[in-house]
């Protein structure tokens, strides 16, 4: 299998509304990159359509559950997959902007101190509108110390998570017994392993 950065991790359920939009925005990151769909046995055509990407695109790669799992299980399996040095999560309804692999990346290659790397985002309504920024709601915090922070309130949507995947192995993954906050816990231990740069940029 060839080489990759950075292996992408999309959990998909019932996604065939926005998994085109989500996949294209992770095309368009200009990077050296895998992406890994889990489709959680999807009642609609979210597997059609998963599969038609992945035959049209060498680094995308489909993994179909035999029974819905939950997000944190489905995450879980693409991790087991990924052949990246480091791992993005973007859900299938959310998008990224170009760039925010490129950035993220620089980050850590450039900080080995560095355990997770987010940025801000943009709340938009299913219409299109700008509703907020994500960091206006919830400062974040950086530095070795943003784990204290975070047991207060979470300021690190998924979509933003940038870390290194033999981190997140060594944890265990997510945990799969954690019905909510099961982000959150995972965002906590790996800011407990280093620091948290936050990247000020949507």
């Amino acid at each position: 299998m060839k080489k990759v950065d950075v292996s992408i991790i999309m959990p998909a359920y019932n996604a065939e509304r926005t998994l085109h939009r989500a996949v294209y925005s992770t095309l368009k990151q200009k990077i050296n990159s895998e992406l890994i769909i889990i489709n959680d046995s999807s009642a609609d055509s979210t597997q059609k359509i998963a599969t038609k990407i992945a035959q049209t695109y060498d680094n995308v790669h489909v993994l179909n559950t035999e029974k819905n799992i939950g997000a944190s299980a489905a995450r879980n399996k693409g991790i087991e997959l990924a052949q990246g040095k480091y791992l993005a999560f973007l859900d299938a309804d959310d998008v990224w902007l170009p760039g925010k692999l490129t950035a993220q990346f620089q980050v850590m290659e450039n900080n080995n101190k560095c355990s997770l790397v987010s940025c801000d985002t943009l709340q938009v309504s299913p219409i299109g509108e700008v509703l907020r920024r994500g960091h206006a709601l919830k400062k974040p915090i950086s530095g070795n110390d943003a784990w204290k922070t975070l047991l207060r309130y979470n300021f690190i949507p998924t979509p933003t998570v940038f870390t290194r995947t033999d981190l997140v192995l060594d944890i265990g993954g997510f945990d799969e017994n954690l019905v909510i906050s099961e982000d959150l816990d995972m965002w906590i231990s790996l800011a407990r392993k280093g620091e948290v740069v936050i990247i000020p940029e949507v």
